[in-house]
């Protein structure tokens, strides 16, 4: 039977930063949500704390801390067809099948937009060539955990980490 997808890639953290565009007209400082995809605006360094869900076990895999910028979070956790999640949402162009060598990759950047079209296209590549494309953008950062519990980093993540 085909494995149903979704097409939202980066519609949410449009949409996010579509409501920090209005905001800003009505107030100096916000965090904004859709979905996981967030964004945050007018805020200082003890303002925005955001947690990454542990996407296999209980609390967070990190606090984030964030005066502004966009976070999103992709993953197989949410949204999956089979009790191993090795058959979910997002798909791998050129194969369509859904990838399963990461659990979750969170990326931040400037915008929620950015932030949700990097963790996608990170998530459907290989660890070493998805952390050498964060690396090689303009302020991204990403966190990667592995389908086998590792952790992996890229970009400038611990300046976003809260402690």
């Amino acid at each position: 039977a085909p494995t149903p997808i979704t097409l939202d890639g980066v519609a949410k953290g449009a949409v996010v930063d579509a409501g920090v565009a209005a905001l800003r007209d009505w107030v100096d400082a916000g965090l904004v949500e859709a979905g996981g995809d967030v964004r945050a605006f007018g805020g200082s360094d003890d303002r925005w704390r955001v947690g990454v869900e542990d996407p296999r076990g209980d609390g967070l895999a990190a606090t984030l801390r964030l005066d502004s910028g966009g976070v999103a979070t992709s993953g197989d956790y949410r949204i999956y067809y089979d009790e191993d999640r090795t058959e979910h949402h997002i798909v791998t162009p050129g194969t369509g099948r859904s990838p399963t060598e990461d659990t979750s990759v969170t990326a931040v950047a400037p915008d929620a937009e950015t932030a949700d079209a990097h963790s996608t296209a990170a998530f459907v590549m290989a660890n070493d060539r998805a952390a050498s494309f964060v690396e090689a953008g303009d302020d991204l950062s990403a966190l990667f955990l592995t389908r086998d519990g590792g952790r992996l980093t890229a970009g400038g993540w611990d300046a976003v980490l809260d402690g």
